[in-house]
């Protein structure tokens, strides 16, 4: 495909590999919902295959290529459709400018955003480009040219039980903790997101701590509030307790309100999802928060051996449902 015809960044397509005139897998008890950065596709093979042993209903992905030349210009999430027979949609974050600042490792040409994947029929896709932007992208070229913006892929996800409304996204790691919260806050304002079952997962990129905090784009007053803290416990503490960390930073009086009933079901003291210079640096950035829902047990980091193929390991949980309504 000419790189023109792609879609442009806040674009999304819907792309369906389910065998037709077949009902899908039963999900007996249990919708099992899986969500992974798949660094931008460059070891499919591996991607795919823990993706088919995993056997969730529902996939969320972040950094997903398409006919970019790092990743050997494929269309990495119709690969992965036709592998596990789904229906997907697929939108565009960024615009990856070809150029002669990139290393081959790098190389765009294409674009890059986030997916969804299901057994079950996805309606009403759409993408909700973050109008908090703490980082302009196209505003810095040094080292990944590229044009848009981060955003947020939802979709409702017609399941035997109901409707459940699905947000994959990836938040700014360009910013303090206050910046992501922003964009939390921003995506919980949509109207997809205030009623019914919700599932939000993706790499939030809860960084900020460690030797993260000596980046100035951290150095701001309340993410060196919490030094000694990760991120991760902080937003673990708002989904416990959310007015627990007043005062809150400006412009975030209505996240409180807005987190109220959201649950994940991982540990950010034992559940680490990201691993830098030799471990030295580790982080849990990888998120699965669900409101209408129980998840049935405590989330786990499914096939530790994700992390072969990926520089995050792939998270999963099962979704527990009760009188017939997620």
């Amino acid at each position: 495909m000419d790189p023109v015809a792609l879609p442009s960044p806040g674009e999304f397509t819907v792309i369906d590999f389910r065998p037709r005139n077949t009902a899908p897998q039963s999900i007996h008890a249990n919708l099992r919902i899986a969500s992974w950065n798949i660094e931008r596709g460059y070891q499919l093979e591996g991607i795919i295959k823990t993706l088919q042993q995993c056997r969730a209903h529902i996939i969320l992905l972040q950094e997903v290529d398409w006919l970019c030349e790092r990743t050997g210009n494929k269309n990495i999430l119709n690969e992965i459709a036709v592998a596990l027979s789904m229906q997907a949609v697929y939108g565009v974050e960024f615009r990856e400018l070809h150029s002669p600042r990139r290393t081959p490792r790098l190389q765009g040409g294409g674009v890059h955003g986030n997916a969804i994947l299901s057994c079950f029929d996805l309606d009403a896709p759409r993408c909700h480009v973050y109008q908090h932007k703490p980082f302009v992208w196209h505003h810095s070229r040094r080292y990944e040219p590229r044009e848009g913006a981060r955003n947020a892929l939802l979709a409702d996800c017609d399941t035997p039980w109901g409707k459940v409304s699905l947000a994959c996204t990836h938040l700014e790691n360009r910013c303090g903790m206050p910046g992501r919260l922003r964009q939390l806050q921003e995506l919980l304002e949509q109207p997809e997101m205030r009623s019914g079952p919700l599932v939000i997962g993706g790499d939030l990129n809860t960084l900020a701590h460690g030797i993260a905090r000596l980046h100035p784009v951290s150095w701001d007053p309340w993410t060196w509030r919490f030094w000694g803290r990760s991120e991760g416990s902080i937003w673990e503490q708002l989904l416990s307790d959310p007015r627990s960390l007043a005062p809150l930073p400006a412009g975030l009086d209505g996240l409180p309100d807005l987190v109220r009933g959201l649950r994940d079901p991982f540990d950010s003291r034992r559940d680490i999802t990201f691993r830098k210079f030799g471990g030295i640096y580790r982080a849990r950035l990888d998120w699965l928060l669900g409101r209408g829902l129980q998840w049935s047990a405590p989330g786990r980091l499914a096939f530790q051996g994700s992390e072969r193929y990926s520089d995050h390991t792939l998270v999963m949980a099962d979704a527990k449902l009760q009188s017939g309504v997620l």
